[in-house]
């Protein structure tokens, strides 16, 4: 409203994450979630997979490693995925992580997100969009919320389709609810089909198509 009033509303067209585009292909809601330790999930090397996405801010990104590793030995089960963001490389600190934390199961992966996302039962994350890309793909995404800038964190506007912690014992909890299927997970799945409708405009629309479309209609597109 803010935007049509000081704009124009014939300037505005509601399109949905055109950056996320591609997981709008198939014209359907979330992927079929994949269960965590006491369910149906698939191993990896003998472990359930939980990938960890870093974010473009480095303390934060080494707040949410520490926290992961730490939290390590209470999830023997767990092969955790180590996804760098490209603006953030983090693989000093990696290092002295996995000095201290010896018994930690951990991969670094260069694959695209997308595909580790698909091959996971929950990503822990801060302050970025991947937690859209894991409702759309199936995967609970489990958020550290460091007080930064409400608009660095779109999971904040569906706080209840998704977890979120501040520290090991609250990453822990998370952990534990969403591996065992617990009641607090399963609630926060059943929201998932109107977090994307709140997150992304129509989420059964192609964003990409909606915003040739509106360039298109405005006379905004070179013949």
């Amino acid at each position: 409203d803010i935007l049509s009033c000081r704009l124009g509303a014939d300037r505005l067209a509601l399109t949905g994450p055109v950056r996320l585009g591609y997981l709008w292909s198939q014209r359907d809601g979330p992927a079929p979630v994949r269960r965590g330790i006491n369910g149906s999930h698939e191993r990896s090397s003998g472990g359930v997979r939980v990938l960890v996405t870093t974010t473009a801010m480095p303390d934060e990104s080494w707040f949410i490693l520490r926290e992961v590793f730490a939290v390590s030995a209470a999830f023997a089960d767990i092969v955790f995925l180590i996804k760098s963001h490209p603006l953030c490389s983090v693989d000093r600190r990696l290092a002295l992580l996995a000095q201290r934390y010896r018994d930690v199961r951990y991969q670094v992966c260069s694959q695209r997100a997308t595909e580790l996302l698909k091959n996971s039962c929950a990503v822990i994350t801060g302050a970025t969009s991947v937690g859209i890309e894991a409702i759309r793909l199936g995967c609970m995404p489990i958020v550290y919320d460091g007080g930064w800038r409400y608009d660095s964190y779109p999971m904040r506007d569906i706080e209840d389709a998704v977890f979120f912690f501040r520290d090991a014992q609250e990453l822990r909890e998370a952990l534990t609810q969403t591996l065992a299927d617990q009641d607090a997970a399963r609630r926060r799945r059943e929201r998932w089909p109107a977090a994307l409708e709140a997150l992304c405009h129509a989420p059964g629309e192609d964003p990409v198509g909606a915003l040739y479309d509106a360039l298109r209609s405005r006379g905004l597109l070179a013949p």
